[in-house]
């Protein structure tokens, strides 16, 4: 099981590297959509759409007047009850240069 408890499906691998890296990353990504859930609660959902879910990332459309709000909540981070706080990064794309 990963650290939030998903089992993971690889009970023939004897591996510890392989093993290992599957823990890391399958925690990880749990990690990430628990953020993504958070931070969806705490915008503004009329001016930052949410788009899609690439791996690690979430894709926005935002609005040009909620973008420095918007990157305020980013630059917290997210802080993982148990696991302390996780620096997040932003990309602003405009596609009217």
């Amino acid at each position: 099981r990963n650290y939030a408890g998903r089992p993971l499906w690889n009970l023939e691998e004897k591996k510890e590297n392989i093993l290992i890296n599957n823990y890391i990353q399958s925690s990880a990504v749990d990690i990430a959509l628990n953020y993504f859930y958070d931070l969806l609660q705490n915008i503004n959902l009329k001016k930052a759409i949410p788009l899609f879910v690439l791996h690690d990332a979430m894709i926005f459309d935002l609005s040009n007047d909620y973008i420095k709000e918007f990157s305020s909540i980013i630059q917290l981070g997210y802080d993982h009850k148990k696991l302390g706080n996780f620096p997040i990064k932003t990309e602003i794309f405009n596609n009217k240069t």
